[in-house]
C-alpha cells in the first residue's frame, strides 16, 4: 500500500524541532521540454535567450519521497513512495549499456558549463559541433518553469563559496526549507533533440560549487545534471521512463556517491545491482514476497524476475530469447471456455462482492461515527447534498413542465436528500451515482412519450418499466458481466457523458433561441396589443438569452479559479462544489437587480407552505396497473420490457462505471488511454 503525505509534513515529523535525525541533504528535480509558449512566471537562466516557444516545465521532485506535478489541474500529487516497474529497470540497463556519456566538469557558470557539454555530446556522437553545439547549448539555457515558485519572492540570498549572489533567482521557499543547509541539487532534463543520431543517456558530474540560477526551484548548488534525449517523438515516452528511473535510483544515498565517482557505466550497473540487493520483490499475480539475493549481477536480473513474474515457467534461453525483442503485448483472445469462465456459476460477482462487504462493512460503519471522522461524515453529506441541490431543482422542474405534472420540485429535492443520506450512511458514493441526471431526465420524458401514445397512465407504465428494469438488472448480474466494466476505457465514459451534454446543451439552446421572434414589426404606425406582445417576447427571450449566458461564464470563471492558486485549496474545492448553487444566486441576483421589469421565465419553485404533501406518494390501483380490460395490454407490455432493457443497461453502466477508480497501470504521466481498475 502506497503511504501518501505531503513533503513538507513528511519532513517535519521526520525530523521535529530538537530531533537528532537530519534533514535531507539532496533535491531531484526532473523537468520535460515543451515546445510551447513560455509561461509568464517562467524563470530566465540567462538574458542571452529570448522568449521563443521552448521552456523546461518541472515534472518531478524528490526530497525522500516523489511528487509528480499534474500540469491539467496545476497542483503536485501528495508526496508518495516510489513504486518502479522491473521492466523500466531492463530498460534503464540496457541504455547505461550503449549510448551513455559519463563527463565531470570543474565550472562555476552555468552557461560555460552548457557551452562544454554540448561540445562533449557532439564529440561522442561524431557529429558536426557548429550544428549540434549551439542548438544544445540553447535547448540546456531554455526558460524554466517550476509552478511553486513565483517572482516576487527575492527574501533570500544564495553564497557561493564567499560571494552573495545578490541577483539571484527566486526558489521556493517551502522545500529550501526542508533541506539541510549543505544539500546538493541534480537536474534530470528529458526531452526531444531531432539532431542526435540516437536516444542518449548523459551523467555530468559538477566539481565546484554551481549556482543553480533558476535552473531547479531550491537555491542550493547543483551537483549532478542528467540530459535523457531522443531524437524522434515517438520515443519519448521511453526516454522520460529512463530518466524518472534513473531520479528514483538517486534518491539512494549509495547510488548518488556511486554516480559522484564512478568512472565507468559498469560502476552505476554495480551499484543497481546493490541497490536490488535491498529491495523486496513482489510480483503482480502473486501474493508471495521474494527478496533479492544478497549479490544480483546485473546480466542475471532477468532470469531472477522471471521466476519471480512468471505464471508459465520458462527456461533461461527462451526469456533471452524474449528480452531481445519488445515484449509483446498479452492478447486475452475471446474463447467459449473464457466466456463460460465468465458467467459460470450465476451470480458470483455478487456473492463474493457480498461477503467482502459483510466482512468489513460493520467496521467501517462504527469507524465513520469515531470522534474524528463523524464530523467529515456528516459535513459531506452537507456538501453533497448542496452539490446536486441546483441539478434536482432544475430537472425537477423540467419533469414537472416538459413530463408531466405529477413531477414536483419538492419531490425531487426531497428523493434527492434522502436517497443522499442513505448512500452516504451505506454506500460511500453518493455523488456518483444519485441525484437527477441527464440520462434519467432522457428516459423518463420517452417513457412519458409512449405512456400517451398507448393511452395508459403514467405511473402504470412506468411502474412495469422499473418492474422489467430489475428483471434484466438481476439477469445482467448473474452472468457476472459487472467484470466487462474491467476493460473499459476512460474514454468510452468520457463519450457516454459527452453524449448527454451534447443533447442537453443542444436542448438549453433550442429552449433560449427558438422562441426568439423571427421578424420584428415595423413601420411609423401605432403599435397594436398583437406587435407589443412580438416586442416584449423578443426583448424577454434577449434578456434570458443574455442571463443564459452570463451563467456559462460565471461557471467557466469559478473553474478558472479553481486551477488557479489565487486561493487557498481549501477554499478553491467549495467554490467548485458549489458552482451551481452559487451561479444559481448570481443569476438570480442579476435578475433582480437589471431587469425585475422583464418577465423572465423562471423555475416556480414553490413556497414551502404551498407544497402538495400527495404528489410525493401514491397507493396503487392493481386494476389500472394490471390493465385490465385494454385489448393491447400485451404490447403495454412488450414495450414496457424493451424500455425497461434500456434502463436497466443504462443504469447497470453508470454503477459500473461509477463504482472503478482510474489507475495508471504503468509508469507514463501523459497517458492517453487509461485503463480501469475495480476498486
Amino acid at each position: 500500500m502506497t503511504h501518501r503525505r505531503s513533503t513538507s509534513a513528511a519532513i517535519a515529523n521526520n525530523s521535529p524541532q530538537g530531533s537528532t535525525v537530519p534533514k535531507p541533504d539532496f533535491f531531484i528535480e526532473l523537468c520535460e521540454l515543451v515546445n510551447q509558449k513560455v509561461p509568464a512566471h517562467a524563470l530566465f537562466v540567462t538574458e542571452n535567450v529570448g522568449r521563443e516557444k521552448m521552456y523546461w516545465r518541472e515534472l518531478y521532485r524528490w526530497i525522500e519521497l516523489e511528487e509528480m506535478y499534474d500540469h491539467v489541474i496545476g497542483e503536485f500529487s501528495p508526496a508518495e513512495i516510489t513504486r518502479l516497474d522491473y521492466r523500466a529497470i531492463r530498460k534503464f540497463q540496457a541504455q547505461l549499456k550503449q549510448n551513455f556519456l559519463l563527463s565531470r566538469y570543474a565550472s562555476t557558470n552555468y552557461e560555460e558549463f552548457t557551452k562544454m557539454l554540448a561540445v562533449d555530446v557532439a564529440t561522442f556522437t561524431q557529429k558536426r559541433t557548429t550544428l549540434l553545439t549551439p542548438a544544445l547549448s540553447k535547448m540546456l539555457l531554455a526558460p524554466r518553469f517550476h509552478p511553486q515558485v513565483e517572482k516576487h519572492r527575492f527574501s533570500m540570498q544564495f553564497q557561493v563559496g564567499h560571494h552573495f549572489n545578490a541577483n539571484r533567482k527566486p526558489f521556493n521557499e517551502h522545500i529550501a526549507a526542508c533541506c539541510a543547509e549543505n544539500t546538493t541539487s541534480c537536474c534530470i532534463m528529458t526531452g526531444v533533440m531531432p539532431l542526435l543520431p540516437y536516444d542518449m543517456l548523459i551523467l555530468a558530474r559538477i566539481s565546484k560549487t554551481m549556482d543553480p540560477v533558476g535552473v531547479v526551484e531550491v537555491p542550493y548548488p547543483l551537483r549532478l545534471v542528467i540530459l535523457s534525449l531522443t531524437p524522434k517523438k515517438s520515443n519519448y515516452l521511453k526516454i522520460l521512463e529512463t530518466a524518472h528511473t534513473f531520479g528514483v535510483f538517486l534518491n539512494d544515498k549509495d547510488f548518488q556517491l556511486t554516480c559522484e565517482a564512478a568512472t565507468s557505466p559498469d560502476d552505476l550497473l554495480d551499484a543497481i545491482d546493490m541497490y536490488l540487493s535491498k529491495t523486496v520483490v513482489m510480483p503482480r499475480q502473486s501474493r508471495t514476497v521474494l527478496p533479492f539475493p544478497t549479490v544480483v549481477p546485473h546480466k542475471e536480473i532477468a532470469l531472477i524476475l522471471s521466476e519471480a513474474n512468471t505464471a508459465p515457467k520458462k527456461t533461461p534461453e527462451d526469456y533471452i530469447e524474449l528480452l531481445e525483442h519488445e515484449e509483446p503485448a498479452k492478447v486475452e483472445h475471446f474463447t467459449a471456455k473464457r466466456c463460460l469462465h465468465t458467467v459460470w456459476p450465476p451470480m458470483r460477482d455478487l456473492a463474493q462482492g457480498s461477503c467482502a462487504l459483510a466482512h468489513r462493512f460493520a467496521s467501517d460503519f462504527a469507524d465513520a461515527f469515531t470522534k474524528p471522522n463523524v464530523g467529515l461524515v456528516f459535513g459531506s453529506i452537507f456538501l453533497v447534498y448542496f452539490v446536486i441541490f441546483g441539478p434536482a431543482i432544475t430537472f425537477g422542474t423540467l419533469m414537472s413542465t416538459q413530463i408531466h405534472p405529477s413531477f414536483s420540485v419538492s419531490n425531487s429535492i426531497l428523493t434527492s436528500g434522502v436517497i443522499t443520506i442513505m448512500n452516504a450512511l451505506f454506500a460511500g458514493q453518493p455523488i456518483a451515482i444519485i441525484g437527477p441526471s441527464g440520462p434519467s431526465f432522457i428516459m423518463e420524458a420517452l417513457i412519458a412519450q409512449e405512456a400517451g401514445k398507448l393511452g395508459v397512465e403514467l405511473y402504470d407504465y412506468r411502474f412495469w418499466v422499473c418492474i422489467y428494469s430489475v428483471i434484466f438488472g438481476i439477469f445482467l448480474l448473474a452472468l457476472n458481466l459487472s467484470e466487462v466494466a474491467t476493460t473499459t476505457t476512460k474514454s468510452l465514459e468520457e463519450l457516454y457523458s459527452a453524449c448527454i451534454a451534447g443533447f442537453l446543451i443542444i436542448k438549453a439552446l433550442f429552449s433560449v433561441f427558438k422562441p426568439i421572434p423571427q421578424s420584428l414589426p415595423t413601420g411609423p404606425g401605432p403599435i397594436n396589443g398583437t406587435d407589443l406582445a412580438v416586442l416584449r417576447s423578443a426583448s424577454t427571450m434577449g434578456v434570458t438569452a443574455f442571463l443564459a449566458l452570463t451563467m456559462a461564464v460565471f461557471c467557466i470563471t469559478v473553474a478558472k479559479i479553481k486551477q488557479s492558486r489565487m486561493f487557498r485549496r481549501k477554499i478553491r474545492f467549495w467554490v467548485g462544489s458549489l458552482t451551481v448553487p452559487l451561479g444559481i444566486i448570481f443569476v438570480t441576483a442579476l435578475e433582480r437587480i437589471f431587469f425585475s421589469a422583464f418577465e423572465i421565465p423562471t423555475l416556480q419553485v414553490p413556497p414551502f407552505k404551498e407544497i402538495n404533501y400527495s404528489t410525493w406518494y401514491r397507493l396503487p390501483d392493481f386494476n389500472s396497473i394490471l390493465f385490465k380490460g385494454n385489448s393491447a395490454s400485451y404490447l403495454i407490455h412488450l414495450y414496457a420490457a424493451l424500455y425497461g432493457f434500456v434502463l436497466g443497461v443504462i443504469i447497470f453502466v453508470e454503477v459500473s462505471f461509477n463504482s472503478i477508480p482510474i489507475s495508471l497501470a504503468v509508469f507514463c504521466p501523459i497517458r492517453f488511454e487509461r485503463k480501469l481498475e475495480r476498486s
